[in-house]
């Protein structure tokens, strides 16, 4: 199997098709490949013609049915599945196919070359023609400038990324260390960097520093350190340095990471001979306090500046959301133990990469929306800059602010059994129990009685009987001696109302579903969509700015050629979602878009608007969803996705 080596476009050829059963119809699986019948079917031809039967595995096509995975050696095929992971992690510069990979690609080759490249040596090299790659350096340049950097270009010499050495190192951590696991991946990424011995050993000083410092951080924080001490020492040890004028030294010399970061130095220096410049002592300064978790407020010392940004930010939130969150002393405490971080890394042009943002934005993003709003107000009053990674890292504190304020709504719940008042009060009581502080009142009516007086003061009814007639509240039936799943049964009720389901397809209207229409850029596409929801519901006179101006702090291009604009703030009197299913993929802000959902969002949070926020998530996240809608181009194909999400249990998101 050692001979045997895939092409980017194999490999994801075999993933798809082994997470499928059966035949897999053609036009989907180009669609999930972005590439056109021809191409696969000469993808195809070369898999059997290059490897046969060697990888264990045979691709089939059946006549108008599609492509199929068949195994017919199971262990050629597990050596062939850990021989792709390998080559997927072992090497960064697999032949990119999609213009995404083409551009990061691109990025990686300049940050990693010792001098200027040439445009046609490059595109050579990719195997695509002049313009392609010049309609790739524009994206390149689009990526470049959102970290302070630019593409410098020269008659004869050809191109190269220019800017301060920070966001040069800043840039290299992003684009050279994508995998999770950097003991094994990441070092066989950026072997030209450092070796694996190398690696361990800045890994183990830094370890055995912080504890002889008692000084805390997160895995990811540290992990992150490493790499760029890793980088810094290439850097250096190439002869590029960090200028004085990037780090004010001043401020750091009496605090405690100046301590850290001189040790750390000498040690490093000791073992590899490097000399280190004082400017680069203040660089991983910085790193570390913007890295640092104060877990003990007693520890804290809290500026004024701080407490009054925080106060700020508060009334900013009620003035716009009107939740007053200035009582919630959990809240008010875990913002200023991050801000302080936040701050430190913001002053000095520092990047951290929140792995959690595209999930966080999509299933909370009102959350979102009030951690931009925070940070709108640092900016203000600052005059830094807050990327989308922090502000997804705000967003889960506002997010869990937001959940004890759900918590604290007290549920009322009507306890009906044929069985008997004793049988009844057991099961009130078993109802409380467990509960406990969830539920404000559990009574008990008998089923007869029920007939008569009306269930409205009721959140849910649960019966041991069925409930043959209309009642004011949803009804859930356990047995008379519940177990665990009759208690689950009761606690997802509680969440999720009987007629939440019919409420979330109410949020989508067939007349505000559009087909097979081209826009020439997002402010097109949204003013469309704009003015068909006008017709359906009262929207404010810079609905449109609103959206525009959340789209400025973080794309919502999320999951497989979607975006979902809102605006930056809760404006409507009910949730309302307008779609848009172009023809053709058109570009979002960086990304390729397809399927548009441009979102109303009510100003008073409840079931029905948290529902839609968790479909909308769940769907942007289904490839095989998005890609039927965009396939079908019907207002039917998403109301099937609508009823296959009514019929599935009710998951936890990340902020429960």
């Amino acid at each position: 199997m050692s001979d045997i080596t895939l092409t980017k476009r194999e490999i994801e050829l075999i993933r798809i098709l082994s997470g499928k059963k059966g035949y897999m119809e053609t036009d989907v699986l180009c669609d999930m490949m972005d590439i056109k019948p021809r191409t696969l079917r000469e993808c195809i031809r070369q898999f059997r013609e290059n490897h046969g039967d060697r990888t264990g595995v045979r691709i089939t096509a059946g006549i108008g049915t599609g492509y199929k995975l068949e195994i017919i050696d199971q262990e050629k095929y597990h050596t062939l599945l850990k021989s792709m992971l390998e080559t997927e992690t072992a090497s960064q510069f697999l032949m990119p196919v999609d213009q995404e990979d083409r551009v990061s690609y691109i990025i990686r080759l300049l940050l990693t070359a010792d001098d200027w490249r040439k445009s046609e040596d490059i595109a050579e090299q990719m195997y695509i023609s002049r313009s392609t790659f010049a309609e790739d350096l524009r994206q390149v340049r689009n990526r470049l400038a959102k970290m302070n950097l630019s593409l410098a270009s020269a008659p004869r010499r050809g191109i190269r990324i220019e800017g301060d050495e920070i966001s040069i190192r800043n840039a290299i951590a992003e684009y050279c260390f994508q995998l999770s696991d950097y003991e094994e991946g990441q070092v066989k990424m950026l072997s030209g960097y450092f070796d694996e011995e190398t690696m361990e050993m800045v890994r183990k000083t830094l370890y055995d520093l912080l504890r002889e410092y008692d000084f805390t951080m997160s895995d990811a924080s540290f992990r992150n350190l490493v790499i760029h001490l890793l980088i810094a020492m290439n850097r250096i040890h190439s002869g590029t340095y960090i200028s004085s004028l990037e780090v004010n030294q001043l401020n750091l010399r009496d605090t405690k990471e100046w301590k850290i970061a001189c040790e750390l130095y000498r040690r490093l220096s000791e073992t590899t001979g490097l000399s280190i410049p004082s400017a680069e002592i203040g660089y991983v300064t910085i790193h570390l306090r913007g890295k640092r978790i104060i877990s003990d407020e007693a520890e804290m010392i809290m500026y004024p500046e701080t407490l009054n940004l925080l106060t700020t930010v508060m009334k900013a939130v009620e003035e716009r959301y009107g939740i007053d969150f200035t009582g919630d002393i959990e809240l008010y405490s875990a913002l200023a133990m991050h801000l302080q971080p936040l701050i430190e890394r913001a002053s000095y042009g520092l990047h951290i990469e929140n792995p959690l943002l595209e999930k966080i934005s999509s299933e909370n993003p009102a959350a979102f929306d009030m951690a931009a709003l925070a940070a709108e107000q640092i900016c203000r009053i600052k005059g830094m800059r807050i990327d989308e990674n922090e502000i997804g890292y705000l967003a889960l504190h506002f997010a869990l602010a937001m959940e004890r304020l759900k918590t604290k709504e007290k549920k009322n719940i009507l306890v009906i059994c044929a069985s008997g008042a004793g049988t009844s009060r057991m099961l009130a009581y078993r109802i409380r129990k467990y509960f406990r502080d969830g539920v404000d009142r559990v009574d008990t009516m008998s089923y007869y009685a029920l007939r008569e007086n009306p269930s409205q003061g009721y959140d849910l009814i649960v019966s041991t009987v069925p409930i043959t007639f209309s009642v004011d509240a949803p009804v859930v039936r356990i047995s008379e001696m519940p177990d665990g799943g009759d208690m689950q049964k009761v606690e997802c009720a509680l969440t999720r109302s009987n007629t939440e389901d019919n409420e979330l397809a109410g949020c989508f209207d067939e007349d505000l579903f559009f087909a097979g229409m081209t826009m020439k850029n997002p402010a097109e596409a949204i003013r469309f969509l704009s003015e068909q929801l006008r017709k359906k519901v009262s929207l404010p006179d810079d609905f449109e700015e609103m959206v525009l101006a959340r789209e400025t702090l973080s794309s919502t291009a999320i999951g497989f050629r979607c975006a979902f604009p809102h605006p930056n703030r809760l404006c409507s009197d009910c949730t309302k979602t307008a779609v848009l299913c172009l023809k053709e993929p058109m570009d979002w802000f960086g990304k390729e878009v397809q399927l548009i959902f441009l979102s109303t969002l009510q100003k008073e949070e409840d079931n029905v608007f948290r529902r839609h926020s968790r479909f909308m998530a769940d769907l942007m996240g289904d490839r095989k969803k998005i890609i039927r809608i965009m396939s079908a181009q019907t207002f039917e194909s998403l109301r099937e996705c609508i009823a296959e999400d009514e019929n599935t249990g009710l998951e936890e998101d990340i902020f429960q």
